[in-house]
């Protein structure tokens, strides 16, 4: 297998983007410690020096920020900059939770044009991806009005730059911003060539910005929404999701670029959304999206737990330059989210095969089991949204009183959890290495030392070289997922050492099988572990077989160890059905096996 060709990861920042800030509310939390902390962190782990430095500019008000903005806002916010602080915060009252510093203008102008800057790398070559570490942040921000600390919506402008000037027809936004994208989905909502897929805390329209349009069923057809509906989602869930409705829907709809509204206030400890995304979560899901070797941008959005902030910002970092990941313990996530998911695969399942073959699927296992078909979750809005202006301006985020021990003890749980989540090698793994006939026992031993404590991320194995690492893997017991893969005709066959039995996908389905089964079943039962399980793939010699680089890389991306035994014997073809699968009671006991498969499945 060929990786493809290693280019930097691009970063953007500017300290001058610190001077944006409350001049009359100290308490504010969008304050530049949220900025100034990241960078440190970066500086402090020498990630800076691995990085491609973007050079910073600022966007063009008249072209770039029209192409989502009317002329009247942008004049009103230029024109801030003459005004006194008392001006800036009578004018600030006409918004819904803006502020406005005396540059906040020329800064909001510097913050789009860095997030252009990111963008442009990754589509003209420079890039394999990049991080825009920017603020003023913007996806909150309508076409016509600053909202939620926002004022100028620096991914929906990325966007619109993306289709326009780069010609791209699939734009695809993942906001994992604890708060619904709302701005962003105003402004795309005119534009089919982009979507948006937006995960936030929802409570039912209970939640900022108690909107009915952030919800699963919505007139905005560009959007789709993943409302979650309780506090404490943690990384089991997100990972949850990016496997059955993220991952799947990129392989799907094929987008040409992937920009994230990068927002860190679903991480542990933020007192905005109380979630509990670790800094390995944040990796993971990074590393998903880089995984599909789409250009890939991320953008930095909100986030107010500053030592979180600074800890996901560096992993967030670390994932797009390929370092090994931190070790991320994946439970089955939580039955409310399974209501929420099915709910909006149903929907998704109007437009897209692959959320067809979910539910195919899943109804084939409930009808094995004897299940009745599965009862949709009540979605409905019963939320109220309630804004009047003059907006108040001061004393907006007073949470229930934090004492020192309890901040002392949320720092102290989160490097706990840091200090359990470390890589057992700490930096870029090697990408690949060889084992052919020539080489001695002690030298495979080596080797595989260096593929169990993440030094390598891929070992090869020649043929006549299997029957040592065999033997070696049987002596050590080592915990392994082997998997006989072998795309025969139209059909892909993936068959577990422990189960004999064939699963095979129909392509007479539609979509792609092969993508259903990869982010559906073979990643998280892989990623079920409390450890990295072994992944043993065994497979006919093929460098440029697509499907077999493609599963690679989503196993390394998730810092899976993986062996890959290439063999010369050849199968013949199968014999084509119209069934789903082969074996229903194979698979059945396999989803059964798993507890996060059966959570998500029956």
């Amino acid at each position: 297998m060929e990786e493809p060709t290693k280019k930097p990861t691009g970063l953007i920042f500017d300290r001058v983007m610190l001077e944006h800030k409350c001049d009359w509310d100290s308490d504010h939390i969008e304050r530049p410690a949220r900025l100034e902390r990241i960078i440190n962190r970066l500086e402090a782990t020498k990630l800076l020096d691995e990085c491609l430095m973007l050079p910073k500019r600022k966007a063009d008000p008249d072209v770039d920020i029209r192409s989502v903005h009317s002329p009247e806002y942008i004049k009103k916010i230029a024109e801030s900059e003459r005004l006194d602080m008392d001006g800036r915060e009578t004018l600030c009252a006409s918004y819904e939770e803006i502020y406005l510093a005396e540059k906040s203008y020329d800064l909001a102008l510097l913050s789009a044009g860095c997030a252009m800057e990111a963008m442009d790398a990754v589509l003209d070559g420079r890039c394999s991806n990049a991080f825009a570490a920017i603020r003023p942040p913007g996806h909150h921000a309508y076409h016509d009005q600053g909202c939620g600390f926002c004022l100028f919506n620096n991914v929906a402008i990325c966007a619109k730059r993306a289709v326009t000037k780069w010609g791209l027809e699939r734009v695809l936004i993942v906001d994992w911003d604890v708060h619904a994208g709302q701005g962003t989905q105003y402004c795309i909502a005119d534009e089919e060539r982009i979507k948006l897929l937006s995960v936030h805390r929802y409570e039912h329209g209970h939640f900022w910005p108690n909107l009915p349009e952030s919800g699963v069923e919505h007139e905005y057809h560009n959007t789709i929404n993943i409302p979650l509906h309780e506090i404490g989602f943690g990384d089991s869930d997100y990972m949850t999701i990016m496997h059955h409705i993220i991952l799947p829907l990129i392989s799907d709809w094929k987008p040409q670029l992937i920009l994230v509204s990068c927002g860190y206030d679903a991480a542990f400890g933020d007192p905005e959304g109380q979630m509990r995304i670790t800094p390995a979560g944040y990796a993971h899901m990074t590393s998903a999206l880089k995984a599909t070797h789409i250009p890939l941008c991320a953008v930095l959005e909100g986030g107010y737990f500053l030592e979180s902030v600074e800890a996901d910002a560096e992993w967030t970092v670390r994932a797009l330059l390929g370092h090994t990941l931190p070790r991320l313990q994946l439970d089955p996530c939580r039955p409310s989210l399974v209501d929420t998911m099915h709910a909006v695969i149903q929907q998704l399942a109007k437009d897209f095969d692959v959320f067809k073959q979910f539910l195919l699927f899943e109804s084939t296992l409930r009808k094995e089991k004897g299940l009745p078909p599965r009862t949709l979750s009540d979605e409905s809005y019963t939320g109220e949204r309630s804004v009047s202006f003059p907006y108040k301006t001061r004393g907006l985020y007073v949470y229930p009183q934090r004492t020192p021990e309890v901040i002392a003890d949320l720092k102290q749980q989160l490097a706990n959890i840091i200090a359990s989540q470390k890589p057992a090698h700490n930096g870029a793994p090697v990408a690949q290495k060889h084992i052919d006939a020539s080489a001695t026992t002690d030298g495979v031993e080596r080797l595989l030392a260096e593929l169990l404590n993440g030094s390598v991320s891929l070992l090869t194995v020649d043929e006549l070289a299997s029957t040592t690492v065999a033997s070696l893997l049987a002596s050590k017991q080592c915990q392994r997922l082997e998997l006989d893969f072998r795309p025969v005709g139209e059909t892909f066959h993936v068959n577990l050492s422990q189960h004999p039995d064939v699963l095979r996908f129909a392509m007479s389905l539609g979509g792609n099988p092969f993508h259903f089964a990869l982010h559906n079943i073979l990643l998280p039962i892989a990623k079920s572990g409390t450890t990295y399980p072994l992944v043993v793939v065994n497979c006919e010699r093929a460098e440029t077989d697509k499907w077999l680089n493609y599963l690679l890389s989503a196993m390394t991306s998730a810092s899976i160890p993986v062996i890959v035994q290439y063999t010369t014997a050849t199968h013949g073809e199968k014999e084509k059905g119209d069934a789903t699968v082969e074996s229903t009671a194979v698979l059945l006991s396999l989803v059964e096996r798993y507890a996060g498969l059966k959570t998500v499945f029956m």
